[in-house]
């Protein structure tokens, strides 16, 4: 087909191609490959024309074909699940999860019709994104998982490194920020069996600022991979980092529980910084002073008392800035 012809060449180039070079190789018309090229950036394709340059490949959308090249094997195809549009990746993955789905099915997209954070809020889920869903099946008691929503922000700033080189840290407990703005939200959901208190499943759903190159005004707090780094990024090679940190975590966060809560402790912006507890109408001003054994915030209050926050009971804000 003459889309894919457009497209193999381009994926091929490591500078713009003309139009003219693209005539020539393929022996097409200057309307055919316009006609290609329009086909393409219809289908999510990110393709830029420069004047007497030619057209050059920014960014791909995410597809399972090109996911699974960048995962080479390392990841179980048939507990993939890729789609260009979901109410909530969550949403789905948790009917999946009701009716049987295998420990480590991932769910993904581009958009969300109905995104959801934490308390209920909505989250914005424009295109440029990337949301993922991350299926558990741990058969442990709840008390037992309180550190995976924090181990979940530790993997998004380690995928982040690895396809981008920017370091990312977390704004406890789970939000992962790059130079002082959002960059994620990730809202875990447990269903925990009444007879026994294990948990039947839990879903893991991540939302990262991918190619985004605004916000709007009330969402000043936010930033995306391409703002700060200048440039498009592969949301596929983001995306096949970020399963594969999920499944090392699956694999670890019982048994390396330590070395994991130790390397959160190490990447968590807020330690050291002035806080204020909000709790059922009340606020406190504290002092962030550690990250306990679950990755729960140890905070000291002004007349010296000290205190174990959970991530679930109360909200945690900073008094300068975002962080």
């Amino acid at each position: 087909m003459t889309k894919d012809d457009v497209l193999a060449l381009l994926e091929q180039a490591d500078a713009p191609v003309s139009g003219e070079q693209m005539c020539k190789t393929l022996g097409l018309t200057r309307a055919a490959v316009w006609k290609a090229i329009e086909a393409l950036r219809a289908d999510g394709y990110e393709i830029e024309a420069a004047t007497r340059r030619g057209y050059f490949l920014c960014t791909c959308p995410l597809t399972k074909s090109a996911l699974e090249k960048r995962l080479a094997g390392q990841f179980p195809t048939e507990k993939l699940i890729v789609l260009p549009e979901v109410d909530s990746t969550n949403n789905y993955l948790k009917t999946l999860a009701a009716n049987g789905a295998p420990d480590g099915t991932a769910v993904l997209s581009l958009k969300q019709t109905a995104g959801r954070g934490r308390r209920g809020r909505s989250f914005l889920s424009e295109p440029g994104g990337l949301y993922l869903s991350f299926l558990m099946r741990p058969q442990e008691p709840a008390e037992a998982l309180l550190h995976l929503t924090a181990l979940a922000g530790l993997c998004v700033c380690t995928a982040v490194k690895q396809v981008t080189g920017m370091q990312a840290g977390i704004k406890w407990p789970n939000d992962p920020v790059l130079n002082g703005k959002k960059l994620c939200g990730i809202l875990t959901e447990l269903s925990v069996s009444l007879e026994t208190q294990e948990a039947e499943y839990v879903v893991i759903g991540i939302g990262v600022n991918c190619n985004q190159k605004r916000f709007p005004e009330d969402l000043s707090m936010a930033t995306s991979l391409r703002m700060e780094q200048g440039s498009p990024v592969d949301v596929n090679a983001v995306a096949a980092a970020l399963l594969l940190e999920l499944s090392r975590m699956r694999r670890e966060f019982l048994t390396r529980k330590d070395a994991w809560v130790r390397a959160f402790a190490e990447t968590c912006l807020t330690v050291g910084k002035d806080v204020q507890i909000l709790r059922a109408g009340d606020t406190k001003q504290a002092r962030a002073v550690g990250i306990g054994k679950d990755a729960e915030l140890l905070v000291q209050y002004p007349d010296g008392t000290t205190e174990s926050i959970s991530s679930g009971e109360v909200s945690v804000r900073g008094l300068y800035g975002y962080v």
